[in-house]
């Protein structure tokens, strides 16, 4: 195309294996979160264990690992047994933008191999009223406290674009915790 290299394309691709493993659930499929369809995670140099749900490759070293700034925390209780085990996902980060949802302090929670909390998926690109519903607050798994503005329906005003930010975190073998700054919505 004529254009310079981007020095931080080759930076992203190589993270992706990593990024896959901590997203794969314990049944073997991405976390469905955004627009991330319910698929099985890819195999490649860096998340063979993920995808064989622990049959091959090696576990990753971190049972919990935060994407920042891109808004994802993604836990485990232990890489083994790879499918009974517990996971989590959490988001934050910077503001809805292009085809993003309004998921941001969402969280999924699968407890011992067992869907306990889950995204409310994707189900395409079509400007429908179902796509619409489908990224607004309601429909993913939103910490909130204090007033909440309530669903905004098809056709109305956009939600005001605002980051969530991790202000604090720690792990430990019986806990995890995350503190998020988010006046998100």
């Amino acid at each position: 195309c004529g254009l310079p290299a981007n020095g931080a394309i080759p930076v992203r691709m190589g993270a992706i294996p990593t990024y896959l493993a901590h997203a794969t659930q314990p049944d073997g499929r991405l976390a469905q979160l955004g627009d991330t369809t319910a698929a099985l995670t890819p195999s490649l140099s860096g998340s063979e264990y993920a995808a064989s749900r622990g049959a091959t490759g090696t576990a990753p070293a971190e049972r919990v690992k935060i994407f920042s700034p891109s808004g994802f925390i993604f836990g485990r209780s232990a890489w083994n047994p790879f499918g009974s085990s517990s996971f989590y996902s959490l988001r934050f980060g910077p503001p809805v933008t292009n085809h993003g949802h309004y998921d941001r302090t969402a969280v999924t929670w699968i407890v011992n191999g067992q869907d306990r909390l889950v995204d409310s998926g994707h189900v395409g690109y079509s400007n429908t009223a179902l796509r619409t519903l489908l990224k607004a607050p309601e429909a993913h798994n939103l910490m909130t406290a204090g007033q909440y503005r309530g669903f905004r329906i098809a056709g109305a005003a956009p939600i005001p674009a605002k980051p969530s930010t991790l202000v604090s975190s720690s792990q430990s073998a019986t806990a995890d915790s995350f503190l998020i700054d988010a006046q998100t919505y």
